[in-house]
């Protein structure tokens, strides 16, 4: 099953019988067997007239609304299915604050795992010793996980080695390309703005994977209680941060698909252009296709099926069949 991303703007999406169009100024941009898709995610201004919103939701796709920023308005999903139970056990867990803890750690152990193998692979391939002390710091952050007592004392942990994590990265970001340390909304900078788009396409395919399994997007256990904030998603996210969003990032500045001419600066804020924009979502894209080994299945599966089979470990969890366990880079 396919993703369909619109980025070209004014263009219109929709229906020819069973085929999804996208076309623009009467040239067809995109033509595609509706029974195909999974999803379509929708940037900026593009026309979605009613009928093939009313065609995708009897279909079971779910349309995903983003700015040209990257920046998610809102998601637009079939009639929910019958999961009562399995979310009763997901609210009695969110107040169960030893279970939260547990899970919270599993989240927590993952994102710094990676992020340390992230560091690790580059180091041995640049014989970059400047690393070794952010690979070491993450290395005891590890050994302190199961050592804290409570959220707060865990978030501050995982704060400190995602400082340190993105100070290793700064070594990694090539001439040209100014990274003194993470920021966002506004992002200030090339690189911030590629990591903010990423976690950006991140979080909608994580999001799409939970309210697959039939949990709740709200109701998280790391992150806090938010008026419309999912954190559930964003708790399933962290430990694939290192794993898709950043190490794709170093790619393209390392590989010279960018450069500083791809941006522009608004308001404060640094965004890209539209084609770089376009180019940057083919290659997510392409990485989020890309298959791996994971251990719950026999078979190579993609990244989108990736985050399915996480969120099912989470399920699993909540039914007492078997603990959550962080999706480990190797």
């Amino acid at each position: 099953m396919a993703v369909l991303y619109v980025l070209e703007q004014g263009a219109k999406l929709r229906r020819e019988g069973s085929r999804i169009i996208v076309d623009k100024d009467g040239v067809v941009i995109s033509d595609i067997p509706g029974f195909k898709l999974e999803q379509v995610v929708v940037f900026g201004n593009v026309s979605v007239t009613v009928p093939i919103l009313d065609h995708l939701l009897r279909e079971g796709i779910g349309v995903s609304f983003l700015t040209m920023r990257g920046r998610l308005r809102g998601h637009l999903r079939p009639a929910f299915s019958n999961h009562g139970t399995l979310r009763r056990l997901q609210f009695r867990a969110t107040e169960d604050q030893e279970k939260r803890l547990e899970l919270s750690r599993g989240f927590v152990r993952g994102k710094i795992h990676n992020q340390r193998i992230l560091l690790q692979r580059h180091r041995r391939r640049r014989d970059l010793a400047d690393l070794d002390t952010h690979i070491a710091f993450l290395r005891e952050c590890l050994r302190e996980i199961p050592r804290v007592s409570n959220l707060d004392e865990l978030r501050g942990l995982e704060g400190r080695a995602t400082a340190v994590y993105f100070s290793g990265i700064r070594l990694l970001v090539p001439e040209g390309f100014a990274f003194p340390c993470r920021t966002r909304r506004p992002p200030r900078d090339p690189v911030n703005a590629l990591l903010s788009l990423g976690y950006s396409l991140l979080l909608n395919n994580v999001w799409s994977a939970v309210e697959t399994t039939g949990l709740d997007p709200y109701q998280g256990f790391l992150h806090g209680d938010r008026y419309g904030k999912p954190s559930l998603a964003l708790d399933l996210m962290e430990e694939w941060r290192p794993e898709l969003a950043d190490s794709l990032v170093l790619t393209c500045l390392n590989r010279g698909v960018f450069s500083p001419d791809d941006f522009r600066e608004e308001k404060g804020a640094v965004l890209l252009s539209e084609e770089a924009l376009k180019e940057f979502v083919s290659q997510y894209n392409r990485r989020a296709y890309g298959e791996f080994r994971h251990p719950d299945r026999d078979v190579p599966v993609n990244h989108l099926i990736g985050f399915q089979l996480q969120a099912r470990r989470l399920v699993r969890d909540l039914q007492g069949n078997s603990p959550y366990r962080p999706f480990l880079s190797r």
